[in-house]
């Protein structure tokens, strides 16, 4: 507050520096009206100009004087003085009228002055009631600031009054299910007591059972353990036969291989004699073909024109020839179909033994692979 007031006061001044002018506050233009304060042209008005008397004719002197004459009965009875002098010529009269302008003037400038102090003084306690509006106004908006503050603070506690009664009203009613949920657990907690009695006289029960079960048990467990080691034992056993039966395995197998290699060279000798029975066969049925030629043409060369006595049995002969002649290709047939019937069941063993050699081959090596 003691800062603001010389801040005031030098902007006052400044403003009347400002502004030369000196203007009459508006509550106070009605009371001074230009009617009732003289002002300098109505003294100019009222009072000659002295120093212009030799310039001035004498009927504006005759104008002028009247004038001031006419003013001079009453101040001449408000200052007690002798009448004045009415002669316009004389010194006398001019000094009258030059001392009556001079108290007018005097009087003037004292109206004057009054008047400027008083606007002065008018513009002092103006300033100053502003100066103390402006505390009060500084005053007030602090108040009003700090009722402001006030007024926050309440809001703020009511706000957080509101928020602690929700917070609380929530509170309740999870407190309220939480009672529920303790009454309800409370309920769980008897029934997991009666569950948690009849499971312990159960395991009591199965504890003493497993007492009871564990020498036999052991027991079990001891003739299990003889077992494996008798197993281990046994497998060591099926181990080094094994590995003796994958020597004799690799043994036959070398000796398979070279029984196979011997099959080969006796199936290659087989087809080789196959071949040559069939071209002996060949020359065989070829000089049979040839020679029942022969038989035939001998025949038929024998033959005579056959009479009536010796007909019959010629006719006879005849037909037995012809008929052993029939058995005889019948018979080289027959043995033809025996030959081809061997050779094909001959080729079928050779293939069976191949197949036969080609599975114990297989065999071993799955045996080998196996170890």
């Amino acid at each position: 507050m003691t800062t603001m007031v010389p801040e005031s006061v030098s902007t006052s001044e400044s403003n009347s520096k400002r502004k030369p002018k000196n203007k009459i506050p508006k509550r106070l233009r009605h009371k001074n009206k230009p009617n009732d304060i003289p002002t300098e042209e109505n003294v100019n008005n009222e009072i000659p100009k002295t120093n212009q008397t030799s310039a001035i004719k004498p009927n504006t002197v005759q104008e002028s004087a009247p004038s001031i004459l006419s003013t001079l009965p009453s101040t001449a009875s408000d200052c007690n003085s002798p009448v004045a002098p009415m002669n316009e010529t004389s010194i006398d009269y001019w000094k009258f009228c030059t001392k009556k302008a001079l108290d007018i003037l005097e009087k003037q400038a004292s109206n004057r002055r009054k008047f400027i102090i008083e606007r002065h003084q008018e513009r002092i306690n103006s300033t100053q009631y502003l100066l103390s509006q402006r505390e009060r106004i500084d005053i007030l908006t602090e108040e009003n600031h700090s009722m402001r503050q006030v007024v926050d603070s309440l809001r703020n506690e009511l706000r957080t009054k509101d928020e602690t009664l929700k917070t609380l009203q929530e509170k309740l009613h999870d407190r309220d299910g939480l009672i529920r949920d303790n009454e309800c657990l409370s309920l769980q907690l008897q029934s997991i007591d009666h569950k948690l009695q009849r499971v312990t006289m159960e395991y009591s029960k199965k504890m003493e059972e497993n007492r009871q079960h564990q020498d036999e048990y052991d027991e079990q467990i001891q003739s299990l353990m003889d077992e494996i080691e008798r197993i281990k034992r046994d497998l060591v056993l099926e181990e080094y036969r094994k590995q003796e039966a994958e020597r004799k395995v690799r043994y036959y197998e070398e000796k398979i291989k070279v029984e196979q290699n011997l099959n080969k060279k006796t199936q290659q000798d087989i087809i080789q004699l196959k071949q040559d029975l069939k071209s002996i066969h060949m020359r065989y049925d070829s000089l049979q073909i040839e020679m029942l030629a022969m038989h035939k043409a001998n025949i038929s060369e024998l033959s005579l024109i056959p009479t009536k006595d010796t007909n019959d049995n010629e006719w006879s002969k005849k037909r037995t020839i012809t008929h052993e002649s029939d058995e005889h290709l019948e018979t080289k047939r027959s043995k033809r179909k025996t030959r081809d019937r061997t050779e094909s069941a001959a080729s079928t063993r050779s293939a069976c033994s191949d197949k036969r050699n080609i599975s114990m081959a297989k065999s071993s090596k799955n045996k080998e692979v196996g170890t």
